[in-house]
């Protein structure tokens, strides 16, 4: 990819996987059985766009080296979780992965997943969970400038002082 993912992008992103996700989920409840890819491309995405994680991955360097990457959901976000958990029972999985296939191993095309969604979102280019883990960490870097983060420490300090 030539750019960086412009902030736009990741917000919009954002933006209509909180839409969609909810409408998937209630589809799948509903009997709908080949919406399975659509929800992990969503839901990818959504999770990529905020933290430039990829949820499912287990057999990565850094996953070995530092351990699973935290995020933080909000109840609604969260929510999501619990109903595909449901879903996937009615599925009947043969393993005890989050994210299942129709056999018994890992899912491996959570990348094309994730572009298939990107791309129906009608949102520019075909990036990588890589181009996506770039463009979050350099937003953050420029956004969290020293002077932002010289304001926080003084904040957090103040907010100590109260508390104490």
């Amino acid at each position: 990819m030539d750019h960086i993912v412009s902030q736009q992008s990741l917000r919009r992103c954002q933006d209509q996987a909180r839409l969609v996700i909810p409408e998937l989920l209630t589809r799948m409840e509903e009997g709908s059985t080949n919406l399975r890819d659509d929800f992990y491309g969503y839901l990818s995405a959504f999770i990529c766009s905020i933290y430039g994680h990829r949820p499912g991955i287990d057999q990565h360097k850094t996953n070995r080296d530092f351990g699973g990457a935290q995020i933080f959901l909000t109840l609604d976000e969260f929510s999501w979780l619990e109903r595909w958990i449901q879903v996937r029972k009615s599925l009947g999985p043969k393993n005890d992965r989050v994210f299942i296939t129709k056999g018994d191993g890992p899912v491996k095309n959570m990348v094309r997943y994730f572009q298939m969604a990107w791309a129906q979102m009608g949102l520019p280019g075909r990036p990588t969970c890589t181009d996506i883990r770039t463009a979050v960490s350099a937003h953050a870097r420029n956004f969290h400038t020293t002077g932002t983060l010289a304001l926080q420490l003084l904040l957090d300090k103040q907010l100590l002082a109260l508390a104490g």
